[in-house]
């Protein structure tokens, strides 16, 4: 595909001015936008993305292919507030419209593309952004909010901490700087062009079994904690005693120890949960024997939790509650203040747990592209 007028396909070397129009443009997002740049430029294996720029490099926008037959998404739009009114955000996403086109999408969304994505939609806050999604047509088709969870009450030595087996600062998010590894393969290629194509296969088109089941959009973050669990107390010192007379066992796992919980979430959930589970910050999970009884992870999507599961066996113990706390702890060891919730399906139940509060809401628009 060729770029029309005064844009062109994004390259390796533009990594460090991407992440600095992000940082300038995503007022809401500043302090994670190159966490997040670097999350959509290494997308799972078998998805097709590209980013285009302005020559300026002043404006930017992220397009995939979803997993969903027809559809494509664009993922991030930012433009510099220098060069903001001139029609640079338009040309952009008509480019990136463009690009589904020529790998076969028949609609565009402004949603996210589990389970690597931005943000579930656009942030209603980002006004400006919400009017360009009209005028060039797109209709708003769902909604999507977030959790905050105030992460104080979990700090380190703090009278509400859990677990055992949880050094300070383990799970940290890394600071992403302008460098990024982009010469193994083309899923980190140095040209992100038309004829990127990265084999394997793409994230999990539908939602995974427990998660909020609002259609093809609902993310792997979603977390699947459902049934007699939100009537539980919040995990405490009693909870924890009365799980280990149960013989449950909680666990931390580290990057390289993952292997069985990949395993137990691609088999009771999707291969994008799995793909998220592999890439978090930070995981947990609860045994009983050899048996896996449920995970939570946090930082797939950069300093979001989520996305977390239990097994239909183990709902009822309260072991979702223990988990969840976990990973909130961890956060908070790694310097975090708040975490979101992401894309939440049972609301009641984490404002139960952990007195989360629903914050940030998203609308999701798509428009025809034929």
């Amino acid at each position: 595909m060729t770029v029309s007028g005064a844009l062109r396909h994004a390259v390796a070397d533009d990594a460090a001015a991407v992440c600095e129009i992000a940082r300038h443009a995503l007022t809401l997002d500043a302090g994670e936008a190159p966490q997040i740049v670097a999350r959509l430029w290494t997308p799972p294996e078998g998805r097709r993305w590209t980013a285009l720029v302005t020559e300026a490099l002043d404006g930017v926008v992220f397009a995939s292919s979803s997993a969903t037959e027809g559809v494509g998404h664009i993922d991030l739009l930012a433009v510099h507030p220098s060069a903001q009114g001139r029609g640079i955000g338009a040309a952009l996403v008509r480019a990136a419209e463009g690009w589904l086109r020529d790998q076969g999408a028949r609609e565009a969304r402004l949603a996210g593309n589990p389970p690597c994505y931005a943000w579930p939609g656009i942030d209603v806050r980002y006004t400006p952004a919400v009017c360009l999604a009209e005028s060039l047509g797109y209709e708003k088709y769902r909604s999507a909010w977030n959790m905050t969870a105030d992460l104080s009450k979990y700090l380190p030595g703090g009278q509400d901490a859990i677990g055992d087996d949880l050094p300070c600062g383990v799970g940290a998010a890394p600071t992403v700087g302008t460098g990024f590894d982009v010469a193994n393969g083309t899923s980190r290629g140095a040209d992100m062009g038309a004829d990127v194509t990265i084999s394997g296969t793409g994230p999990a088109a539908e939602p995974a079994p427990g998660s909020d089941p609002t259609g093809p959009d609902a993310p792997a973050s979603a977390a699947s904690t459902t049934g007699s669990d939100v009537d539980d107390e919040s995990a405490c010192p009693e909870d924890l005693a009365r799980l280990a007379s149960a013989g449950v066992v909680f666990h931390s796992a580290p990057p390289d120890e993952r292997a069985a919980v990949i395993g137990f979430v691609r088999e009771h959930w999707n291969e994008a949960w799995a793909w998220e589970v592999a890439q978090a910050t930070g995981c947990h999970y609860a045994t009983r024997g050899q048996e896996i009884l449920g995970f939570a992870a946090w930082g797939a999507r950069p300093r979001w939790f989520g996305p977390m599961g239990t097994a239909s066996a183990a709902r009822g113990l309260g072991v979702g509650k223990v988990l969840l706390r976990r990973c909130l702890e961890e956060q908070a060891a790694a310097g975090q203040r708040s975490t979101q919730i992401s894309w939440v399906g049972p609301v009641g139940f984490y404002a139960k747990a952990v007195g989360a509060r629903v914050e940030r809401v998203f609308w999701l628009y798509r428009r025809p592209l034929v």
